[in-house]
């Protein structure tokens, strides 16, 4: 019998505890978001420059038909990163926050 008391108490301790955990973890959660979008955000602008520098060679070079597929590349590249930053927010959007 003691043991059920014991464990009992130990349930209704966690069930009193545990909104202070979901505000720490949706904190928690609030900061990763902003932390993974940021990081997408510059190795997106860092792939961008490099990319347009080489679709711009690549072009000017005038190598047939590798300009137009550089160019191509490049573009398919930025929407890549617009999608990345779009699952992100869906995945790790701000929790209890309303669908647009």
């Amino acid at each position: 019998m003691r043991g059920k008391n014991v464990l009992l108490t130990l349930c209704f301790t966690l069930l009193a505890v545990s909104p202070i955990f979901a505000q720490e973890l949706e904190t928690q959660l609030t900061e990763w978001t902003e932390q993974a979008k940021i990081i997408a955000q510059l190795v997106i602008g860092l792939a961008a420059v490099g990319g347009g520098l080489y679709a711009y060679f690549k072009v000017q070079t005038d190598d047939g038909g590798a300009g137009k597929k550089a160019i191509g590349n490049f573009v398919l590249a930025l929407i890549f990163g617009a999608v990345l930053i779009a699952v992100i927010e869906f995945f790790l959007g701000t929790p209890g926050a309303a669908a647009p």
